[in-house]
């Protein structure tokens, strides 16, 4: 079964329960007495649409660079710090809305007989249920992805049970409740001004309320309900903002027209329209990994006995279905794209601004989503893309004097791509074109030339730029970037603290692929003939990634020294080529897959959820199973909450010392999927359990994706294959392994081929 479930309300955030239809998010606590919905819109920001290009930057540009080569890495961060950040330095935070309370009157706050709170991934619905005054009560609770509300219901046994207040709060300065009927009670605000930069957003929350049976009405600051059988609650959100660049929206209007359009439909009605559209994604795929009595436990009793060595492998198919369930709740066509919390967060200022890291953050949220079955949530990522360009455009052009666009580490919903926070986290160019592997990725598993001719301006724009900024390494006498750095990650060169470098191996391998996509998408649609020449010329100018002398990958270019102060840091940017990139693999660069190996082994131990699940899919590119396992062990025994939320840094008892981030749950989903199906880039190849551990001996998945529209179906029994189906979307041809057994398959478009046992016999 798809479903979370415990035997207590939620005491904390952390232990609450998801919702989400990609734009509202709601947390739902499950309190007997008192329930608390914790809510948020996907555009509530702090601050107003901003230009963040430093005006000013250009001129100190060359000193930087100059600085670099020179290896005064220090001086030119100094002088980065003080003349080159955007403006303003810091980006503004994702913020919540604020709350809902239901309060259950003459109801103690203990808990009752027979209490059951759950999620299920499969409806994208959570439900409570008790027993009390001998009464059962139930509740149910989703975020509507059709309707664009949160819809609550409460029912009872026992006619005229239910009795109940409804109030908001937020922690939100600028706000008002007022209301406008009996049963609808509206909060309206603006947002906070942040980082110099004023409040431009407002919003608006509606809470309307009916009943079929009971009387509804306005007392002091909360709607009261009293002697009801039944209650639902329609939640409508909205803010003004309309673009990065357009705050124009009424929310009130909007809100309005959400409540109207709906609240004849019934629950029912609601819940039923959700359920059709959450599950015409969610369906597409299924894993099962075999069920022990652990199955009928409640979920945090699961994760405990796991992390105690308990034998749990349907926990394992939980987590992966929890992250596509995470995904599909955070990102949905016209969305905003998935950010550090996918769109669930309780603060005005949470950790890292809560916004869109693209140094690895944001990338690997995407990990899963093509390969299980999820293209339409990478819409909204390839729609920032876009506005990206827009920005990163003039960033490029006034920072860097600079033809095409960029984006650095970090962006935000005003769409922000100059440099922000420090120059040593900052001042790294290639942000933008890493995300437009994403772009690429999305045209390889659909091969639809329609979309290419959208994104290719976009690819071609993020090219130009590094034709228009690469230097020539004095030294290695490379290509390189200049202001750049390994992301995060203090180098040591002649004992500096910095890590602003020349070139570091992330940007050239990112780079490789790049310009190799924007090449290959001008062939196909007969675009730059020009364009298509310099950059292959420029591509081949590329440090190549190096193995050092200790038998690692080369962090950084080969003629500099480091000291590498943090030895166990949790980017290993360096390995981009092996895990997401496929230029490094164990069959076509044996001595670069072992330094991958090396690299791995000297870092050690993730210490945060998403660097654990990183290494989970790096150890899967490199089929090395049992290590694999080990980071898919640290992900779920050390760094995930009872809610099945990723915790970045690793937990701590009282959830003083963790924030939650979405990217380890939807990089370790990935990774799961890495372990048993790997479609590689630029091949016809399918390999069928790859890195597979000896605790998932026996399964079977089902509609995983690969590229070049096709889909593939496996089980497996005592880890060696018992079943293949492979289904052609577009007609082609696959090489099929699993170990050493290789099977070529050939399909029209809308043909299907079985292939049977260990020897993978064709049907």
């Amino acid at each position: 079964m798809s479903t979370l479930w415990y035997t207590r309300p939620a005491h904390v955030w952390p232990e609450a329960l998801p919702i989400g239809n990609g734009r509202l998010g709601a947390m739902v606590f499950g309190g007997v007495r008192r329930e608390r919905i914790q809510l948020n819109e996907d555009t509530l920001y702090g601050g107003g649409p901003y230009d963040s290009a430093n005006a000013d930057g250009a001129k100190h540009l060359p000193e930087i660079q100059r600085l670099i080569f020179e290896g005064k890495y220090d001086a030119a961060e100094e002088l980065g710090q003080r003349s080159f950040l955007g403006r303003p330095r810091r980006q503004p935070a994702y913020q919540t809305v604020g709350d809902i309370y239901i309060e259950m009157d003459g109801v103690a706050e203990v808990i009752p007989e027979h209490y059951r709170r759950e999620l299920s991934l499969d409806k994208a619905e959570v439900a409570v249920e008790y027993q009390a005054e001998g009464a059962m009560f139930r509740r149910r609770y989703l975020a509507s992805p059709v309707h664009q509300v949160v819809a609550v219901t409460i029912t009872a046994s026992h006619p005229g049970a239910v009795n109940l207040n409804i109030f908001s709060s937020s922690p939100q300065p600028r706000t008002s409740v007022d209301f406008e009927t009996d049963n609808s009670l509206v909060m309206t605000g603006h947002n906070s001004p942040e980082n110099g930069l004023s409040g431009k957003l407002k919003f608006a929350l509606r809470c309307h309320v009916t009943t079929s049976d009971g009387n509804v009405t306005t007392v002091d600051d909360q709607v009261q309900v009293r002697e009801a059988t039944d209650v639902t609650i329609l939640i409508a959100i909205a803010t003004s903002f309309r673009r990065y660049d357009d705050v124009s929206g009424d929310p009130l209007q909007l809100t309005l027209h959400q409540i109207e359009s709906c609240q004849g439909l019934g629950f029912n009605n609601i819940a039923r329209d959700s359920h059709a559209c959450h599950g015409e994604l969610f369906n597409r795929v299924r894993l099962e990994l075999g069920r022990t009595n652990q199955s009928s436990k409640p979920t945090d009793e699961r994760l405990r006995d796991f992390a105690a060595g308990v034998h749990d492998p349907a926990l394992v198919a939980l987590y992966f279905q929890f992250g596509r369930y995470l995904l599909i709740s955070s990102s949905r066509p016209g969305t905003q794209p998935a950010n550090l919390q996918g769109i669930w967060n309780d603060s005005l200022d949470p950790g890292w601004g809560c916004g869109f890291t693209i140094n690895i953050n944001t990338q690997m949220n995407y990990w899963p989503a093509e390969s299980t079955a999820l293209p339409e949530t990478v819409e909204p990522l390839i729609a920032m893309v876009k506005e990206l360009a827009e920005t990163g455009g003039k960033t490029a052009q006034v920072m860097y004097n600079a033809d095409g666009w960029l984006c650095h580490q970090n962006t935000d919903v005003w769409r922000a791509s100059a440099p922000n926070t420090g120059a040593r986290w900052s001042f790294w160019p290639v942000g933008g074109a890493w995300l437009c592997r994403h772009l690429w990725d999305r045209y390889d598993y659909c091969r639809d030339t329609t979309y290419l001719q959208v994104i290719y301006p976009v690819l071609a724009g993020a090219s130009k730029f590094f034709l228009s900024t690469m230097l020539r390494d004095p030294v290695s006498g490379y290509m390189v970037t200049n202001p750049s750095s390994s992301p995060e990650n203090v180098h040591g060169i002649g004992g500096s603290r910095s890590t602003l470098c020349p070139g570091p191996t992330m940007d050239m391998q990112i780079l490789r692929d790049l310009f190799a996509h924007t090449v290959e998408a001008a062939e196909l649609l007969d675009e730059d003939e020009l364009l298509r020449k310099d950059l292959g010329a420029l591509r081949d100018q590329l440090r190549p990634t190096s193995v050092g002398k200790d038998g690692r990958i080369n962090e950084w270019p080969d003629h500099l020294v480091p000291s590498e102060p943090e030895p166990n840091h949790r980017h290993t940017s360096h390995l981009y080529g092996l895990y997401p990139s496929y230029q490094i693999t164990p069959d076509h660069t044996p001595e670069l897959a072992d330094g991958c190996a090396a690299t791995l082994l000297e870092r050690g131990p993730a210490e945060t959820g998403w660097a654990a699940a990183w290494r989970l899919n790096l150890y899967a590119r490199l089929r090395r199973s049992v290590e694999a396992w080990g980071m898919l062990q640290t992900l779920l025994c050390e760094m995930t909450y009872p809610n099945m939320f990723d915790v970045h840094p690793p937990l701590s008892k009282a959830y003083s010392l963790g924030t939650f981030q979405i990217d380890g749950n939807l990089g370790g989903a990935a990774g799961i999927c890495e372990m048993l199906i790997q479609s590689p880039a630029g091949t016809e190849d399918v390999l069928l359990l790859p890195a597979l551990p000896a605790q998932l001996a026996e399964g079977s998945i089902a509609g995983i994706r690969l590229r070049g529209g096709w889909t593939v179906d496996l089980s497996w029994e005592q880890a060696e294959v018992r079943h293949v189906l492979l289904h052609a979307g577009i007609a082609g041809t696959r090489r099929v392994s699993c170990g050493v057994v290789t099977r070529t398959v050939t399909l029209e478009a809308g043909e299907h081929q079985a292939l049977i046992g260990p020897s993978m016999e064709h049907a």
